[in-house]
């Protein structure tokens, strides 16, 4: 029955977005076996069934449905599957080629709710041929990684395979701010106010214009240039002028500049004023012919601000698209945080193994089409999500499979090596594929009678016991009967020449690898343990940054080569 349930479950998943009704599953069962309904206890135990498989299937995403629903026989049309073929909302034409614009903090690298959103303007750039521009915010000097400039980067690049147009740095843009600064006092759109955050708080409260707000253009002008050197810092910001009777207090006549002397790590003190976030957005988009914009939804009142000044300056205001936030449970994406990790020594470095940021990703063997899919699945939705770390890597980890089976090479890994000899084993030569359906050969094994096997597979030996070497040999095993049932660690393994037919199914299956060809290797496991085993000698001829599937064991990515071991950091299974 559970085959056919999950089946079930499946086909209504897939059919109603996503989500299975454990009531629609319930009643079709009904409906298949009347006599369920004559028994409450068989019922219940039914529904708690059903309830249970509901909860797995409606935990994958639609991609993982409509393949596990093949997987088990199950039929859609064509047109049911292209139905149900993850879409975008369309953009809206305007009439020349897109520009999309990501832009995050220099706090730290890129993390995987970083990804989400920059994988939707990747993907929208793609499919309008358009432009994408990444553009790294550095106007708040106390908030900066110096890392960041060359981290994000990198980030963005390997996330979209080089598919960044422009990186810009806003701290290299000071001085076109300052130009627009003397536009928009110019045309009485703004003005310097020097009222204290108080006081000011206290007139906007009674919705009453600033004193400062009236002065000539002449006089913003002059306290504009006296801001560079005769105000203190908190003694004055530059303002919008908008409505100082608008509803929401956060839109009247909210600051644009303000003066800051920290030191900066890429202009020193050079600049002591700095644009706020509003300011330098608008000016970037607007220079940079930015025609479409997605944003997270809690940046809603910073989109009215940055539409009040596009439309005082009469410029054509961008698209904007508002997304939810995935809030990340169990997992820990704040970058000042994390950097004070790093700092104690909790972690080693922004690549921990531990992270979900991207170096640490990228350095695990994750491939930026399982993030870019991701993305894509989610979408451009204007709910708040929760997703714990178990779901988020069950998503990626598919996604990520779906990439690496077809190219991955799959070799031997024998973790906790015992070796056994096998009495009377002959000489042979056993040539294995590199990928069953894609590299076939390739893997040549001289063998004889010494091999290493897992500790595990060793310790489960039992008495007359029939194995087989998977693709080499078959051996029984003998124990000393005179040892306690629970030592069974003194045995003797002799060969058994049936061919494979006559012990399919009756063997267990057991990989190996001869003696004098294996290799060292420590795999670096997602929890920062580490697992020492020996790998196939042909290893040795991979690269640093290959990814390779070890049968039985998962996808790993080859991170050093050193003079007596190969060094993995694992994926996934």
């Amino acid at each position: 029955m559970s085959h056919k349930l999950l089946e079930l479950v499946l086909e209504n998943a897939i059919r109603y977005e996503g989500k299975a009704s454990v009531g629609s599953i319930l009643g079709k069962l009904i409906s298949a076996d009347p006599h369920l309904k004559d028994s409450k206890e068989m019922i219940k135990k039914v529904s708690q069934e059903v309830a249970q498989v509901v909860k797995q299937v409606n935990a994958m995403t639609k991609e993982q449905q409509l393949a596990e629903f093949e997987k088990l026989g199950g039929k859609l049309t064509e047109k049911e599957k292209k139905e149900k073929t993850t879409t975008l909302p369309k953009l809206r034409d305007v009439g020349r080629p897109i520009v999309l614009r990501f832009e995050p903090s220099p706090s730290g690298p890129l993390h995987i709710g970083h990804a989400y959103v920059f994988g939707l303007n990747y993907q929208y750039a793609q499919e309008y041929k358009g432009k994408l521009i990444l553009r790294i915010a550095d106007t708040n000097a106390s908030n900066i990684n110096t890392q960041s400039y060359e981290l994000i980067p990198t980030d963005a690049n390997w996330l979209t395979n080089n598919g960044v147009n422009e990186f810009i740095i806003q701290s290299d843009r000071i001085d076109i701010y300052y130009d627009y600064v003397l536009k928009f006092i110019e045309k009485g759109h703004a003005y310097v106010c020097s009222c204290s955050a108080d006081e000011f708080k206290a007139i906007s409260k009674r919705k009453e214009e600033c004193p400062c707000r009236n002065h000539s253009k002449d006089e913003n002008l002059k306290r504009w240039h006296d801001m560079f050197t005769k105000y203190n810092e908190g003694d004055a910001v530059l303002r919008f002028k908008s409505d100082m009777k608008h509803p929401n207090p956060a839109m009247r006549d909210f600051p644009l500049f303000r003066i800051n002397d920290d030191e900066h790590p890429r202009t020193g003190k050079k600049y002591r004023l700095w644009p706020l976030m509003n300011f330098a957005v608008l000016v970037d988009d607007h220079e940079l012919g930015v025609t479409h914009i997605l944003r997270a939804k809690d940046h809603a009142d910073n989109a009215k601000r940055q539409e009040m000044m596009y439309k005082a300056m009469g410029w054509d205001v961008p698209e904007t698209l508002f997304v939810g936030r995935i809030n990340f449970e169990d997992m820990e994406i704040s970058c000042s945080k994390t950097k004070e990790k790093i700092s104690n020594g909790e972690f080693l470095g922004w690549d921990d193994i531990r992270l979900p940021f991207m170096p640490a990703l990228r350095r695990r063997g994750y491939q930026p089409e399982a993030f870019i899919k991701y993305a894509i699945d989610v979408g451009v939705s204007l709910n708040d999500k929760s997703v714990s770390r178990e779901d988020f890597f069950k998503t990626i980890n598919f996604n990520n499979k779906q990439v690496l089976e077809p190219k991955a090479h799959r070799y031997f890994f024998v973790e906790e090596p015992v070796a056994v000899k096998i009495k009377d084993a002959p000489e042979i030569e056993v040539e294995l594929d590199l990928h069953p359906d894609y590299k076939k050969g390739g893997r040549v094994f001289h063998c004889g009678s010494e091999f290493y096997l897992a500790k595990d597979d060793v310790d489960g030996f039992e008495d007359n016991g029939l194995y087989r070497l998977m693709d080499c040999m078959n051996f029984t095993v003998v124990i000393d009967k005179t040892l306690k049932s629970e030592k069974k660690h003194k045995y003797e393994c002799k060969y058994h020449s049936v061919s494979f037919e006559e012990v399919k199914g009756k063997a267990k299956l057991i990989h190996w690898l001869p003696k004098k060809e294996a290799v060292n290797v420590e795999v670096l496991m997602d929890d920062n343990t580490i697992i020492k085993g020996f790998g196939e000698r042909i290893l040795e001829d991979l690269k640093e940054g290959d990814v390779v599937q070890f049968v039985r064991f998962g996808f790993c990515r080859l991170d050093k080569i050193e003079s007596d071991k190969l060094v993995f950091w694992f994926t996934h299974k």
